[in-house]
């Protein structure tokens, strides 16, 4: 029970150094705060500290399964932290082919968590919100609406819808595109922009079924779509 405190701490104390993030959680107006399916991920890349979320989407007896986007897996000495404050252990961690999707295994928490409910794709129009960094705060609300992918935009995934999220930004990679009943509709994969202008966040809906496709072991891919830039 002493380690798993010291863990704890340990946690806190790290996403405390990195910029941006103050705590383990925000508080929501007018509700309980994130889901306790979220984790946050804190690590660094090329030496400059980075973060992405996840969204843990099953379980067994002795480990949980943590979907995430894929180019999250470049960061080095990664740190898994469930939005109660607690870290978790790392067993595995490997990209999905033919998706900006990772899977990430990791021991089940002890503290308080949730197994995200999956809800259908969502059709242009759907409002949602993300849990994401903004400013100081790890897990904090934005707000959004589906649309429909800018028809220049190709090569996408099977499911890939895209959002409109005027906070969302580094750092939301990974994190889960809910619905008002907190059903997970997607996870957060990319941001496409002309010029100065940013055009849509583009989400990737989940389906249990991604977890049966083949995998990829190793560091996941950045570029391709997650550096996309529409002319």
């Amino acid at each position: 029970m002493k380690r798993r405190w010291f863990e704890i701490v340990a946690a806190l104390a790290l996403m405390a150094l990195v910029p941006g993030l103050s705590g383990p959680a925000s508080g929501r107006t007018g509700a309980d705060g994130p889901p306790s399916s979220l984790v946050l991920i804190a690590g660094d890349l090329d030496g400059t500290p980075a973060y992405g979320c996840g969204v843990m989407v099953a379980e067994n007896r002795d480990a949980v399964t943590i979907v995430t986007a894929a180019h999250n897996l470049q960061m080095r000495r990664r740190v898994v932290v469930t939005a109660a404050g607690e870290r978790l252990r790392v067993m595995a961690a490997r990209s999905v082919a033919g998706h900006d999707v990772a899977l990430i295994t990791a021991e089940r928490p002890w503290r308080a968590y949730a197994i995200a409910r999956v809800a259908d794709r969502p059709a242009p129009g759907t409002r949602v919100h993300v849990w994401g960094p903004v400013k100081n705060e790890p897990f904090t609300l934005q707000d959004g609406i589906v649309r429909e992918i800018d028809p220049r935009v190709n090569d996408l995934p099977p499911g890939a819808f895209a959002i409109d999220c005027a906070e969302c930004g580094h750092g939301d990679s990974g994190s889960g595109v809910f619905d008002g009943d907190e059903s997970l509709l997607g996870i957060v994969t990319a941001s496409y922009s002309a010029g100065n202008r940013r055009l849509f966040v583009l989400g990737e809906h989940y389906l249990p079924e991604v977890a049966s496709h083949p995998v990829r072991e190793g560091q996941g891919q950045l570029g391709g779509r997650q550096a996309e830039a529409l002319r």
